[in-house]
């Protein structure tokens, strides 16, 4: 028997991060927990996957991910992400299921099992409350990651912007589908880890009628913001000279870094003395570091960090975090950064309303242009060290407050105990 039972489709990359420190921080409280996600591959001791231990149906499940990462890919500044997931039948005869639960947690369910596993699962527990927990909008569309500028997830996927059309009408079936299942669970509160998340909740068609409740994500305070007093020495290990921008490096039409290179080359051309002073740190994949290949800039492209301790160095030797995103129900790093002590300038999504105070911890952009945000980089450039210092100082002790994470548990088993009565 376990307490909670949390559904996660992943258990690695942003969503299954999440998920997995969900999970340890109910453990910390007093909760024992598992997770169950498609396949599991964190080496958490406490996750399951559905498949693991079935070559055949993983074949199957890779196969048709593949397939369905070909037909999105023709509108990929939509992020629809998944059309099928595993069988019923898949879901239902694994042998990772608790004997008992008290309370299932969901925080991504595309791609994992449709609405009437779902419901099967929740059965077989003899109907406890769920919660949830979303980390993006999947949970209240008919399969976005995230829709970008389609509200269509308000009434109905009838013209889904984002597949062919000869897949619209599944679209909308399977839409139909999730709201007519969540709906029908009587007993449940939906969390949103962000403000713009909760006004899109709020107004979505499957839980328009809702408990929302408001948690922002907690962030290890320990960790990130260590390495602050040896900051200086870390840039010249790493070799920045100047101030060093940190950016998520993605081609990924989602993340906008075409937003940042733009901004970049307006420097160039119009403040080249800048450009002198600066170091790019672009972590993820290559694609900043090609698209400005010409420009002979000091970039630091690493690739992709997993290990934290590096993350947390990198974060404290950057002097300001540029995010650019378009959509973004965060990102983590955002709220990394602050805890780190280092400034953000964010577009106006995700948690940049909930953290970013201008100008006491970074900037806000009032819209995603590449003019604003080379304006916003060149003011930055013309503090005073003194200033920047006061801004570090700022994002640290915001991030204490809001972020810590003594405060995030003590929300977190508040609501815990509302469900479990």
């Amino acid at each position: 028997m376990v307490d909670v039972l949390i559904l996660s489709t992943y258990d690695t990359d942003g969503a299954g991060k999440f998920t997995l420190q969900l999970s340890n921080s109910l453990q910390e409280l007093g909760y024992s927990t598992r997770v169950v996600c498609v396949r599991s591959r964190s080496g958490d001791v406490n996750t399951y996957g559905l498949i693991d231990g079935y070559p055949m149906r993983q074949v199957t499940y890779r196969l048709t991910q593949e397939f369905e990462r070909r037909l999105f890919s023709v509108r990929p500044e939509y992020a629809f992400i998944h059309l099928h997931g595993l069988s019923d039948r898949s879901v239902l005869d694994s042998g990772v299921w608790p004997n008992k639960c008290r309370l299932i947690i969901c925080t991504f369910l595309s791609g994992m099992m449709s609405p009437s596993a779902f419901l099967a699962v929740r059965e077989r527990y003899r109907n406890p409350p769920v919660i949830f927990y979303g980390v993006d909008m999947n949970l209240y569309t008919g399969g976005c990651h995230y829709s970008r500028d389609c509200i269509a997830y308000q009434e109905d996927c009838s013209n889904c912007p984002a597949v062919p059309k000869s897949l619209r009408t599944k679209v909308n079936r399977d839409f139909k589908e999730k709201i007519d299942c969540f709906q029908r669970i009587k007993q449940h509160i939906v969390v949103a880890s962000s403000n713009e998340h909760y006004q899109q909740m709020s107004r979505s068609r499957i839980f328009e009628k809702s408990d929302i409740r408001h948690l922002l994500m907690a962030v290890d305070n320990c960790l990130y913001g260590k390495y602050e007093a040896t900051r200086e020495d870390l840039k010249k290990t790493y070799g920045f000279t100047g101030r060093a921008i940190l950016v998520r490096s993605s081609s990924e039409p989602r993340k906008g870094c075409d937003l940042f290179v733009e901004a970049i080359r307006r420097i160039e051309k119009e403040m080249p003395e800048i450009l002198n002073t600066m170091t790019i740190v672009a972590i993820g994949d290559q694609y900043v570091s090609d698209q400005l290949r010409d420009l002979q800039l000091n970039i630091y492209s690493p690739g992709f960090i997993s290990d934290k301790d590096e993350l947390s160095k990198m974060y404290s030797a950057a002097d300001v975090f540029l995010m650019t995103s378009h959509s973004d129900s965060g990102p983590v790093m955002l709220a990394q950064s602050l805890m780190s002590g280092t400034p953000v300038i964010s577009t106006d999504v995700g948690l940049a309303r909930d953290l970013v105070c201008p100008p006491l911890n970074g900037n806000i952009m009032k819209s995603p242009c590449a003019s604003e945000l080379k304006d916003l980089v060149v003011s930055f450039f013309d503090s005073s060290d003194e200033e920047i210092a006061i801004m570090r100082k700022n994002a640290r002790e915001l991030a204490l407050e809001q972020l810590g994470e003594a405060h995030y548990q003590a929300n977190l088993d508040k609501m815990v105990g509302e469900m479990l009565g």
